[in-house]
């Protein structure tokens, strides 16, 4: 097998786990919406937003450090930064803007680095709020992993 298709068949594995990831925050995410934001949470109620919160984390990672630069290994980019990774997907039509980007990559630094929150229902609206955004790139990211594919 060539090194182009060893590219290929890697970033096809990736894609199956960013849907698999996807899958996972779906349900997270239909959990949380309708507990919504409010200034007292049950017990179960934190529960759902850290799996969300979780999963949240864990997809933007799959779709950024994975996705992007996978997709950029294939089409031989030079590595570089994620930054670079980033500019690189904008311009392929990935992504609207990397303002879009910074703001989930300052959630999902939340998330990972355990950052204490004063303010919990900001950051669950913030999670609700940019969830559907992470979904659609996340959409658009394995459309064109799959159009790749079939040439």
């Amino acid at each position: 097998m060539n090194r182009q298709s060893d590219y290929l068949e890697n970033l096809l594995e990736l894609n199956e786990d960013l849907q698999a990831a996807k899958n996972w925050l779906l349900r997270s995410y239909g959990l949380c919406q309708p507990i919504g934001v409010r200034q007292d949470y049950e017990p179960q109620h934190y529960d759902a937003f850290e799996n969300l919160a979780s999963r949240f984390a864990r997809a933007s990672d799959l779709l950024f450090q994975k996705i992007f630069r996978g997709i950029d290994v294939l089409e031989l980019v030079e590595g570089g930064s994620l930054l670079d990774a980033i500019h690189r997907a904008q311009k392929r039509g990935l992504i609207d803007s990397v303002e879009q980007i910074r703001v989930i990559r300052e959630i999902r630094n939340q998330v990972v680095h355990e950052y204490q929150s004063k303010n919990l229902p900001l950051f669950f609206q913030e999670l609700l709020d940019q969830t559907p955004v992470l979904l659609d790139l996340i959409d658009k990211a394995s459309a064109y992993v799959q159009k790749t594919n079939k040439f």
